[in-house]
């Protein structure tokens, strides 16, 4: 049996401590250096690519184009006016087309934080004709509208005439 003295014990210690620090280093903290190491070059390429793609669209044609198509979409004064714009556009091009209106009716303001959404239900009478080219005269409004719901319905086969009913729908940013 080896009896080790308090000198000895000491320096194994010591020693001990030392080969433990050393694997602390080489295998924990070097690979978090390395680690964070590739993070920063990452971010910092990330960081350049946009500060490019702000420098681009700063007073880009792209930029103007973006700015006008959300121009389409904000609210040109109150919610009420907006409301007013669209039942008469929609009436409009109902008429253009050859419909006969029978009823135009606000639907209540469907709201979200960021966003407004305006609805109106159109009943009509008219040919398969005039139908169509309604729905032409919907795609060719200046700002956006989609028709949530439709039904059309001819009392006989042979008939020309149809009946039918639209909601047709705007949405706004508020914010």
């Amino acid at each position: 049996m080896v009896v080790l003295k308090q000198r000895e014990k000491v320096i194994m210690v010591f020693a001990g401590i030392m080969v433990l620090i050393f694997l602390w280093i080489q295998f924990i903290l070097r690979p978090i250096a390395d680690y964070n190491e590739t993070l920063n070059i990452a971010i910092a390429s990330k960081s350049v690519k946009l500060r490019e793609s702000k420098n681009i669209l700063d007073g880009s044609s792209q930029q103007l184009a973006v700015k006008s198509f959300l121009q389409q979409f904000t609210p040109k004064g109150p919610v009420q006016e907006d409301m007013s714009r669209l039942i008469k556009e929609v009436e409009s091009a109902a008429i253009n087309s050859g419909l006969k209106v029978q009823e135009t009716k606000p639907q209540p303001l469907s709201q979200n934080g960021t966003w407004a959404e305006l609805k109106v239900n159109l009943s009509f009478e008219g040919r398969w004709s005039d139908v169509v080219r309604f729905m032409y005269q919907l795609e060719k409004s200046v700002q956006p509208l989609f028709v949530n719901e439709m039904s059309l319905e001819t009392s006989l086969p042979q008939q020309a005439t149809i009946r039918g009913r639209f909601e047709i729908g705007r949405v706004l940013v508020t914010r």
